[in-house]
């Protein structure tokens, strides 16, 4: 923890302790009482802040601090791992703090429910971590903050948090964000600032009741909504409606999250609004499809894009009363009597919880490219209002970082993608692993229409297209393509009946053909030794479904070139493999099973043999790598297993192979060129 403290004008009442001061707190309230552990403990103690001492000093045997010493990149360690809630200490004043915040703060009661309490980056940002006994957290959490500066013998910081989201000292917070990330992030300009939306909302200056679409603007500045729709009635803008609306919209028909998003336009002091709902024509495939193209401009030409994150469906609203916090009194060591506040907060990050994605906004497709798009994005919640930039991350409580300090999720991996391409240094098994995981985080979101996979993509691959990775083939890039194809499926119901060849959704080669989740061989984040391409695109045949080279397709297949080796001998390698019971040679047969040589047995390799005809089958190897395997560097390859078409002289993509000796694969191989559709 710094050894710093916020500017304050006021200062907390306590000295640091000596040495033999320190040895005395440090004995009634450390665990391990050996030798070496209290004089270790002393010295932290006596090089913590004033505020680190008298939280230190609030706690007990069962829940004082850890004091050692971790990165200065990383929270404080946890104060303690409590066996049971039973444990605390009743005349302990943070244990009584910690019962008092589970029992009215917390809705998933157990016996075995354990605290973990991590404290931040700037300073004792306290937040309590409740969970079952169980290595991750579930997403139950409360933060402790002082209700206000003048308690000299209060270790916790203040939060300035609004209690009404629809207030001016709201709304004046937020233009106080952008106004910062106007005038300091230069990475947070729009890309193109002569793009005006085809259409848009003007909200009225003295009531939203004045509001009606607009069209042929110029350029103004406008915000974008991002949002759930939910599975009730839009009131959309049909062919119908859409010369009506252009002279009034009447928006206390509107859900309530459009009607609330209408009110914090014009909080913002924005005059626009662009809303796909009512500025796209939900009855005109033309009009969609056009205005699906230029999303990426939408959103990243955007002043501000408001964020219901939490919001599960349009009739919700985003503006909610908040919950007053929980007032908790409580003593010091010397005596003195302070308030505490907690109040329940699952929206900072958590070392025990990094993918949280609870909030709806964050399980849908669409919404996740609206969020990546966004040069500034302002999430309400209902405990607070979080900012997000291209820049810089804060929130209302300015406490935890948010989002997670590693690259866990979409965004991490398509800011990465962003810097390395506009760097000009990416290589292609990079920028692949990049790729991959973004789009292993977007096979999890849920969508409504499976036509939709790729359009809800558009924005993000045209907006990466603008950096060169080559040609976009449905889901895939040209640049590094082969450290691309290697995805396999989720476990989902799998089977062993026969491929039906008529039944696979085509491009076969393409994750969009998956049914389920899938999951890629990581290049990137898993780095394998002497990685080396073996195939490569030959030709394309891409025929978009509008013109649109990023939306949805009617057709494509690639033309690929590579060693390849019959079906016949690719089996015969994998029984000689399998004999040795050693090697992780698997084949992934798509929406099949999983088949690994070392656990092979006799129902398993009849299910193999089942599920298609081998005769048909070739295997084209995509890259080779080396791996350390007793002592020595083995060279192994990843590939496609593909089966031609009866008659034709297509292929269809019906699993892959990992983990294939290179040196055996390579005595069957020879190079040929394969179509796959």
């Amino acid at each position: 923890m710094e050894n710093t403290e916020q500017d304050s004008p006021w200062q907390l009442e306590r000295q640091r302790p000596t040495m033999l001061e320190s040895l005395s707190i440090v004995r009634s309230r450390i665990r391990d009482q050996s030798f070496k552990s209290t004089i270790q403990t002393c010295l932290n103690l006596r090089q913590q802040s004033t505020r680190t001492i008298l939280l230190y000093e609030l706690g007990c045997r069962v829940c004082s601090l850890n004091l050692k010493p971790r990165g200065p990149d990383q929270p404080h360690s946890l104060l303690r791992n409590f066996a049971k809630l039973s444990d605390l200490t009743p005349d302990c004043s943070f244990c009584n703090l910690i019962e008092k915040s589970f029992d009215q703060l917390t809705d998933k009661k157990d016996e075995t429910t354990v605290c973990v309490v991590n404290c931040g980056k700037k300073g004792l940002d306290i937040q309590l971590c409740f969970r079952i006994q169980d290595p991750y957290c579930e997403g139950q959490h409360v933060q402790i903050f002082s209700p206000e500066i003048k308690q000299t013998q209060c270790p916790f910081e203040t939060r300035n948090i609004c209690s009404d989201p629809r207030s001016n000292d709201q709304f004046k917070k937020i233009t106080t964000w952008i106004s910062d990330c106007i005038q300091s992030h230069g990475q947070c300009t729009a890309p193109n600032k002569a793009f005006a939306p085809t259409r848009l909302i003007k909200v009225g200056k003295e009531s939203i009741q004045d509001a009606h679409l607009v069209s042929s603007t110029g350029l103004v500045r406008y915000a974008v909504l991002t949002y759930c729709w939910g599975l009730y009635p839009q009131s959309m803008t049909l062919k119908a409606n859409v010369a009506e609306r252009h002279r009034y919209l009447d928006a206390s028909l509107l859900p309530q999250t459009l009607q609330d998003a209408l009110f914090a336009t014009q909080k913002l002091g924005l005059e626009y609004i662009w809303i796909d709902s009512i500025c796209i024509l939900q009855d005109d495939r033309d009009d969609w499809a056009k205005e699906a193209a230029t999303m990426a401009d939408v959103y990243s030409n955007g002043y501000v894009v408001i964020s219901a994150t939490a919001a599960k469906a349009s009739t919700q609203g985003f503006l909610w009363p908040r919950k007053s916090p929980l007032s908790i009194s409580c003593t010091s060591p010397s005596g003195s009597q302070f308030d505490v506040q907690a109040r329940r907060n699952d929206t900072h990050w958590c070392n025990l919880n990094r993918h949280n994605n609870e909030y709806p906004l964050f399980s849908r497709a669409w919404c996740m490219q609206e969020r990546h798009l966004a040069r500034r994005i302002v999430h309400f919640l209902p405990g607070e209002v979080r900012f997000e930039c291209r820049t810089h991350d804060t929130c209302e409580c300015d406490a935890v970082p948010w989002p997670h300090p590693e690259p866990t999720s979409g965004d991490d991996y398509y800011r990465a993608l962003r810097a390395a391409c506009e760097s000009g240094s990416i290589g292609d098994a990079e920028f692949a692993g990049l790729w991959n995981n973004l789009i292993k985080e977007y096979t999890e979101m849920g969508i409504t229409h499976r036509s939709d996979l790729l359009p809800a993509l558009g924005g993000i691959a045209r907006s990466l297209s603008l950096i060169a990775p080559g040609t976009y083939l449905a889901g895939l890039w040209e640049k590094g393509l082969a450290f691309q194809l290697t995805w396999y499926c989720d476990d989902f119901d799998m089977d062993t009946t026969p491929i039906r060849l008529e039944s696979l959704r085509q491009p076969t080669w393409s994750w969009i053909s998956s049914p389920a989740q899938i999951w890629p061989e990581n290049v990137y984040n898993s780095p394998k030794d002497n990685l080396q391409s073996l195939a490569s695109l030959v030709t394309s045949n891409v025929e978009p479904l509008r013109n649109d080279p990023y939306g949805g397709i009617k057709s494509v297949s690639i033309d690929l070139e590579g060693p390849v080796a019959s079906g016949p001998d690719v089996m015969t390698l994998f029984e000689k493999v399998a004999a040795e019971r050693e090697l992780f040679l698997t084949f992934n047969i798509d929406a099949k099973n999983k088949f690994r040589a070392a656990r092979m047995r006799p129902e398993t390799w009849e299910q193999l043999h089942a599920i298609t005809d081998w005769r048909y089958v070739v295997c084209l190897a995509l890259y080779t790598y080396e791996t350390r395997y007793r002592g020595q560097n083995i060279g192994l390859m990843d590939g496609l297993l593909l089966r031609r078409l009866r008659g034709d002289s297509m292929y269809v993509r019906i699993g892959t192979v990992t983990w294939m000796p290179w040196e055996l694969f390579d005595r069957f191989a020879a190079d040929a060129v394969v179509s796959v559709v």
